[in-house]
């Protein structure tokens, strides 16, 4: 059986992955049990066993980070599904162990990051700047290279309007984009989906997809990828 290959921020991520406390009361919330994510619904659709690697709140780096490193458990006829993050996110090497922290926009919350506001501040908006979207289609350039010697199918899609904004300007080949009919967010709720908080009558202040939501997303990804694989 082939595999399904999803790279991530928490909107690829599975609940069970992300050990926050707003997952856990949803949880509890739902009677022990989680709702499966799109990925492990869409591997079902398929027939494919699910690798998921998405964590989150990673930004680009770490996703393609990610990706070259499962690189050599992908195999033919495999499927890789890479959801791209929000440009302003980075990461940052902690102190006291060889970990990375991911870092987005907002305040600093543990002082012993090593980071300080103003630093923080400057890098995030330091990252705004183009370059870092462009990054993220030279990711890609080499993806789709390296997805052609070993004969997997490959699609992306973006969480950030910016990198959406910037598709047309990139010769790659737009098969390969899941693209959403406004951005990615306001698609699915179109669609009928919650969010946690919604699910949970605002008992759990939480904004991603709820179980409705995921159904919604694997749906979307399923009927568009279905075209162009055999």
């Amino acid at each position: 059986m082939n595999t399904l290959f999803t790279f991530g921020c928490s909107y690829t991520a599975d609940f069970e992955s992300n050990k926050i406390e707003n997952y856990v009361k949803y949880k509890e919330y739902r009677g022990g049990t989680y709702p499966k994510s799109w990925p492990t619904l869409l591997s079902e659709k398929m027939g494919m066993d699910i690798k998921n690697y998405g964590i989150g709140g990673t930004g680009n780096q770490s996703i393609f980070e990610q990706f070259c490193i499962h690189s050599d458990e992908i195999k033919e006829n495999d499927i890789v599904i890479i959801g791209w993050s929000f440009v302003h996110r980075y990461r940052w090497a902690h102190l006291d162990s060889d970990n990375w922290i991911y870092m987005g926009a907002g305040p600093i919350i543990d002082i012993k990051l090593g980071q300080d506001k103003e630093t923080h501040e400057n890098i995030i908006l330091n990252r705004t700047n183009n370059v870092y979207v462009n990054e993220v289609f030279n990711y890609i350039k080499l993806i789709d290279t390296f997805s052609k010697s070993k004969k997997f199918k490959v699609f992306y899609w973006f969480a950030d309007e910016r990198l959406t904004k910037n598709l047309n300007e990139n010769t790659l080949n737009k098969n390969n984009f899941i693209l959403w009919k406004d951005n990615m967010f306001k698609t699915i709720y179109d669609k009928g989906a919650k969010n946690i908080r919604q699910e949970t009558n605002g008992k759990i202040d939480d904004a991603h997809f709820g179980e409705s939501g995921h159904q919604i997303k694997s749906k979307i990804i399923y009927d568009y990828i279905k075209q162009y694989i055999n």
